[in-house]
């Protein structure tokens, strides 16, 4: 039975943040890679406004899909990325690193209104992503994993493998007294996951 969190699970504070929907981790490269890609659009996009974007993306939107082709109505040299991991999985092109550790939209990085970030988002992303962390997750289940890895990378894989999650809390229930061996094993779960689940970057269900 799922449960309704109060706390914005793509940001829930003590430095975690996550953006899998849009594909933050749907990249053939390391973490050190995708960080520094995401570090790099950032300055590149500060060449552009934000306002030039929205409107080339939302000329881009297709009448009969609802999807949107940004490289149909922009300079391809704005698009910057990395070899995709799933060529079925989506991969926005403008997640970037909103500060030097929390990543976000560069087009909507914070508000709480229904703009072109909500519209994206349900005509496009969902094709693709169901965020069961958010149906199911509770607020402190959510809290212990920010609390436990305080960045984007970890804490968004651990967050979209709750059995894993939940284990893990059953026997490590204060994440400041978890010791680095049995952090260092998590991470390689799942790290492995990533390269294995596909769920994590494909199709869920066409309707969220």
């Amino acid at each position: 039975m799922g449960t309704m969190n109060k706390l914005n699970l793509c940001r829930p504070g003590y430095g975690a943040s996550c953006a899998l929907c849009c594909g933050s981790h749907n990249y053939n490269a390391s973490f050190e890679e995708i960080h520094a890609l995401f570090k790099k659009r950032r300055e590149m996009l500060k060449l552009y406004t934000r306002t030039y974007i929205v409107n080339c993306l939302r000329t881009s939107r297709s009448n009969l899909t609802g999807s949107y082709y940004p490289l149909s109505t922009i300079d391809e040299g704005i698009i910057i990325t990395l070899p995709k991991l799933y060529q079925d999985g989506i991969q926005c092109p403008f997640v970037i690193l909103l500060d030097d550790e929390t990543i976000g939209c560069t087009l909507y990085p914070e508000t709480a209104h229904e703009d072109m970030r909500f519209d994206c988002f349900q005509n496009y992303t969902c094709k693709y992503f169901s965020c069961y962390s958010k149906e199911i997750l509770a607020d402190d289940e959510i809290i212990y994993a920010a609390r436990l890895f305080r960045d984007w990378y970890y804490y968004t894989l651990l967050i979209h493998s709750i059995n894993v999650l939940r284990q893990f809390r059953e026997h490590q229930p204060d994440p400041e007294q978890v010791n680095p061996e049995d952090i260092q094993n998590l991470k390689q779960l799942l790290k492995d996951q990533l390269f294995t689940e596909t769920n994590l970057h494909t199709i869920h269900s066409y309707f969220s």
